[in-house]
């Protein structure tokens, strides 16, 4: 899928727009000699996984593996991290990176996250993490090292390649194809044990069969139940705690409506779809908090409570808006980093679809 051209840039902040069918989509960003090119992160991919952590745009986290890399370094050697110990370090990773050290480096400056010693012709001969930039390593090394978020994604990132893989390509794809591609959690590869214990449970929650073996208690050539294909077609998540039975009627309304249907077995409910998308929002904001510089975290963790309970029982649109509005402040300021200017390029692409 092609990119957005890239061009120059002085505040990702400022310059980033995304529509709203692209609220949930996982994004790549890369920066290039001061330029920003936004891409879908598996390039023929049409059916993108929900907005979580691994939505983290593809350069921030390798940045962020950058400075955590730093820390591990410097638990042993107080001195400054060279380019050259960096780079030994990640032997075998660095086509994983999709930035240069050199260009992580700078970027984690610019954030205030190291101090680097620069010498003749701006090379740069160390770097040292700055108070911040050792705070933020703790925290992207907590997120990652998540084990129940870690597996409530390889589920979504399991059903939506299969569904790819059948629907769009008719191939008969097999857990093996799918290690291949080398999927992981902000950078930390799943292995063969977790893709067949999430294959285990796709299979146990409907949304996926076909056989096992004795030796893989998984399927081993999957096929997708119609819960399955109707999980990635909504973009949910396998993860979501509402589950339906039997037949589903649904009747889109704007603004208020009475809607009945004469049977004594039917549960009646009215669905407003701005509530669903903004709850869908929310979590990827929620996922992202981690992320943020601690201020900004702060004010927007209250932020999203606010807009949460907006949407709770009868939703409240204009309490919505402004709790939204709000957070947009936070997460425009420049100290909010590219993180902070894509979110809030979402937030306002959803203000703008409320009624």
């Amino acid at each position: 899928m092609p990119g957005i051209s890239p061009a120059p840039i002085p505040a990702v902040a400022s310059s980033v727009t995304l529509g709203l069918a692209q609220l949930k989509c996982v994004v790549e960003l890369a920066v290039l000699g001061g330029c920003l090119t936004i891409r879908n992160r598996l390039d023929a991919n049409r059916y993108l996984v929900p907005m979580t952590m691994t939505a983290l745009p593809i350069g921030e986290i390798s940045k962020l593996r950058v400075l955590s890399r730093i820390q591990a370094l410097q638990s042993s050697s107080p001195a400054d991290t060279t380019v050259a110990a960096l780079t030994e370090s990640f032997a075998g990773e660095l086509p994983e990176l999709k930035v240069s050290i050199e260009d992580a480096l700078n970027l984690l400056e610019a954030d205030e996250l190291v101090n680097l010693d620069r010498r003749l012709g701006y090379v740069i001969a160390g770097a040292n993490l700055s108070p911040a930039g050792r705070a933020r390593a703790a925290e992207f090394e907590t997120a990652r090292t998540s084990s129940p978020a870690r597996r409530r994604q390889a589920r979504d990132d399991y059903l939506y390649w299969l569904y790819e893989q059948i629907e769009d390509f008719d191939r008969g794809p097999t857990p093996d194809d799918f290690l291949i591609t080398l999927p992981s959690y902000l950078g930390i590869a799943y292995t063969p044990r977790e893709v067949e214990k999430a294959g285990c449970w796709l299979t146990e929650s409907r949304f996926i069969g076909g056989a096992a073996a004795w030796q893989y208690s998984a399927p081993l050539r999957p096929s997708l139940t119609a819960k399955g294909r109707f999980t990635v077609e909504n973009s949910r998540s396998t993860n979501d705690t509402t589950q339906t039975n039997g037949n589903i009627y649904t009747t889109t309304v704007v603004g208020d409506a009475v809607i009945a249907q004469g049977h004594s077995t039917v549960t009646q409910t009215t669905n407003l779809s701005w509530v669903i998308e903004g709850n869908h929002l929310l979590d990827g904001i929620q996922e992202a908090l981690l992320m943020l510089p601690g201020e900004i975290r702060d004010s927007v963790t209250l932020a999203t409570e606010e807009a949460r309970d907006a949407l709770l029982g009868t939703p409240d649109v204009n309490r919505l808006k402004k709790a939204l509005g709000a957070m947009t402040g936070f997460l425009a300021q420049s100290t909010s980093g590219a993180l902070g200017g894509l979110l809030s390029a979402q937030v306002l692409a959803f203000l703008a679809s409320l009624p």
